[in-house]
């Protein structure tokens, strides 16, 4: 379900192509732009609580330009704090 929600959110914003890739502004003509990464609430109550999903988050988030966390609880977003600093 949130993989859908993620195609509605790039759709919507016009930041995503059709492969998935996210585009800004400034993207060029030669295909390479900035990356983006938008994870929902609903994504991580699925991905904290499994150490491989949430260390496979996290090198998601690091070849990445910015990442979005939105409709996220206060608890998850203290746990993706504790994530980022302990794997910095």
């Amino acid at each position: 379900m949130y993989k859908s929600n993620f195609f509605k959110i790039g759709s919507s914003s016009h930041y995503r192509t059709e492969s998935g890739r996210v585009i800004s502004g400034d993207d060029d003509d030669s295909g390479k732009g900035e990356l983006a990464l938008v994870v929902t609430g609903e994504a991580l109550e699925f991905i904290l609580p499994d150490a491989h999903m949430s260390r496979m988050l996290m090198d998601l988030g690091r070849i990445c330009d910015s990442v979005v966390a939105c409709r996220v609880s206060p608890s998850q977003k203290a746990n993706i704090i504790d994530m980022v600093c302990t794997n910095i």
